[in-house]
């Protein structure tokens, strides 16, 4: 066993199969979560809106449930194990929170006569150590107003920033610390 290894197999013992264990929680997590999203979406709550949400919903979790818990073959980090961490919730207040910051900045910014903006690129290194989580990162940098990810190669995320101001907080942002924070409560 290789030394960060710490996994072992265990046999069922003689005259036993072993069984892969079934875990219903999550994809009925999926369908209800895609069942209301539709139903918010169609904007209204009849027979038919919902007939045709839960046909989709469970088309949907039928076919994909198994791929969005594992995630795609280069993601290292399971996608829905994410929504399932208490740090998670954190992530999403403190983004909530940047945003709307941004937010008030670029409105400023805005209503500003001599819109005091200064456009440049700027080269961000994250200490994030899998695919996922650093792709997590870079979209949450395009989601706050005023930056932009546009690129993401390895570690290194290329961000276009409407202010010198934006440029520099990308660099020490504590987003990055949340989504770190992430990383390590998945235990990978």
């Amino acid at each position: 066993m290789p030394d960060g290894d710490h996994t072992a197999a265990v046999s069922p013992g003689p005259g036993r199969q072993s069984s892969p264990r079934r875990g219903y929680g999550r994809p009925a997590v999926l369908f209800l979560g895609l069942l209301l999203f539709w139903l918010a979406l169609a904007g209204g709550y009849g027979v038919p809106q919902i007939a045709s949400g839960t046909v989709v919903a469970g088309l949907v979790t039928a076919f994909w449930a198994k791929q969005l818990q594992s995630g795609p073959a280069e993601a290292d980090v399971p996608v829905l194990q994410l929504v399932f961490q208490p740090r998670f919730f954190v992530y999403v207040a403190r983004m909530l929170v940047e945003i709307v910051k941004a937010n008030w900045a670029v409105a400023l910014i805005v209503l500003n006569p001599k819109m005091p903006i200064s456009p440049q690129f700027v080269i961000v290194r994250t200490k994030l150590k899998h695919n996922l989580t650093r792709v997590i990162y870079a979209n949450s940098i395009t989601l706050t107003p005023g930056t932009i990810s546009v690129s993401l190669e390895g570690d290194t995320i290329i961000v276009h920033a409407l202010t010198g101001a934006a440029a520099e907080g990308v660099g020490n942002w504590p987003v990055e610390n949340r989504v770190k924070g992430l990383e390590q409560a998945w235990g990978r």
